[in-house]
């Protein structure tokens, strides 16, 4: 059961929307003693002071809060325009990074250093964190939907086929051929430590099998949203093709930009084409609720 710590709460004013409550939210208390689990599940909760007419999970990609990221700005703006269209938004932390990551080691390092069983395991992880968040939005805020790029975006491949409560899905980037990872800039050294671990190809498809987008999704296919490059390395737009063909053909917007350039882009266009989607899928406006609370 997820819990809402108001007691960190902060207020926070949108440039183009109502003035919005900030929280910190955890399945657990934070402790130092539990800071290196993957089980705890915890992150930042905005939602509007006025009607609320649902909420969304902001799912990030990898090495979010690592010291080199300069991601903060980018999902502050994510969160902030599905405020602007009273949609709450909850920015959740993939297993192994930010509060989750062992003490003194990179956001995201162990999950993405070559360590393939830790890959599939948080993985999985990360898939249970989003339904149980999910649950809870459901529970407090009404209809919920899910926003992912990148690690976020493969994640929402996994859980769309076992989750038929989402509103809508959005997955921006989403990588979804485990072959094209290592033709990627960005994963190169990830390849290499595969290899030099004493793995063949074959061992990396057999453990990461189950962690392969192949099943039909549970929510209904104008529902879901695809945005991609055109010039994608990372997720290649072959491999979106093959996705949206799978899934019953849902909606795909292309942009002329690659894995890095996309999110890099200042005037946030291809976020407000994701928001614009969403909000045309989330019902009638609701009054905002208390957070349910662990028995």
């Amino acid at each position: 059961m997820i819990r809402e710590r108001r007691g960190t709460s902060t207020s926070s004013r949108s440039a183009k929307g109502p003035t919005a409550l900030i929280t910190d939210f955890a399945s657990t208390p934070r402790r130092p003693s539990v800071r290196n689990t993957t089980a705890l599940s915890s992150g930042s909760f905005s939602c509007p002071k006025t009607a609320v007419r649902g909420a969304t999970i902001l799912s990030p990609g990898a090495f979010i809060g690592a010291p080199f990221g300069g991601e903060r700005r980018l999902y502050r703006h994510v969160a902030r325009a599905f405020i602007a269209e009273g949609i709450a938004a909850a920015l959740i932390e993939p297993p192994l990074h930010q509060h989750r990551a062992p003490p003194g080691e990179i956001s995201g390092h162990n999950l993405l250093h070559g360590d393939v069983f830790t890959y599939a395991r948080g993985m999985a992880q990360a898939v249970r964190d989003v339904r149980a968040t999910l649950g809870w939005l459901l529970a407090s805020y009404g209809p919920a939907g899910y926003w992912g790029l990148s690690l976020g975006a493969f994640t929402g491949t996994l859980l769309c086929p076992q989750e038929a409560r989402l509103a809508f899905a959005v997955l921006v980037e989403p990588p979804t051929r485990r072959e094209a990872l290592g033709d990627s800039p960005l994963t190169r050294t990830w390849a290499a430590q595969l290899l030099e671990s004493g793995l063949n190809d074959e061992d990396v498809r057999r453990a990461t099998n189950g962690l392969r987008p192949n099943d039909p999704p549970a929510v209904a296919a104008d529902h879901i949203l695809l945005q991609a490059g055109r010039w994608d390395r990372l997720a290649p737009a072959e491999g979106v093709r093959e996705l949206r063909e799978r899934w019953g053909r849902p909606d795909v917007i292309w942009y002329d930009h690659g894995h890095i350039s996309l999110p890099l882009l200042r005037n946030y266009g291809w976020i407000a084409d994701g928001v614009r989607f969403s909000s045309e899928r989330v019902g009638r406006v609701t009054e905002p609720t208390e957070a349910i609370q662990p028995a």
